[in-house]
């Protein structure tokens, strides 16, 4: 699945390359800032970069890479028999991706909505650790790592300045713990800066 992985995310960099190099009105670079996050509402920063290619008969496509991490710790507390116990759970995540968009109705340095389709590649890290001063049973650490495809849909909002405002619902189906199959709903706000 690694393979894959790298494999597919190679192939998205460079299939964009020559495009780039040959296209006559291609809009530019973009910078993205932004914040993410998933099913269980922990929040994530991140940004990337990208370009944004034509080609002819399809809606200008945007080729780029993405990184959000998150870091915190959520504490609860459980009535076992008399005593009150608290538990304390760190994570850490770290997200990748490579990906491509079309930007559907979009036109360079004008206002108004506009709406994104695309794939890509991305790579999850997390690292955990569970700890109970009050039951030391509760105590572990681990980490995982995976890699899958990613499926994209968004709204973005452009102000016909070069700054827009984007909503995406990344979708991330990958090889998940013991053999399984994972599926991530994210949902992603950012602000792109096209120069």
């Amino acid at each position: 699945m690694r393979r894959t992985f790298f494999g597919l995310a190679i192939f998205l960099v460079l299939a964009g390359l020559p495009a780039a190099a040959a296209a006559e009105s291609s809009p530019g670079f973009t910078a993205r800032v932004g914040i993410g996050t998933d099913i269980n509402l922990g929040l994530a920063v991140g940004g990337g970069a990208g370009f944004v290619v034509e080609f002819a008969g399809l809606p200008p496509a945007e080729f780029g890479v993405d990184l959000y991490y998150y870091h915190g710790t959520e504490t609860s507390q459980e009535q076992v028999g008399p005593s009150l116990n608290t538990y304390h759970d760190t994570s850490t995540l770290v997200v990748y991706a490579v990906t491509a968009n079309f930007l559907h109705s979009y036109a360079p340095r004008t206002r108004g909505f506009h709406y994104l389709t695309g794939f890509g590649v991305g790579a999850v890290s997390v690292d955990w650790i569970h700890t109970s001063t009050d039951d030391p049973s509760y105590n572990d650490s681990g980490d995982y790592t995976g890699a899958g495809l990613l499926v994209n849909l968004g709204l973005s909002y452009a102000f016909g300045s070069g700054f827009e405002l984007r909503l995406q619902a990344p979708i991330l189906v990958f090889d998940g713990p013991l053999d399984t199959v994972g599926f991530a709903p994210m949902l992603n706000a950012a602000a792109v800066l096209r120069f």
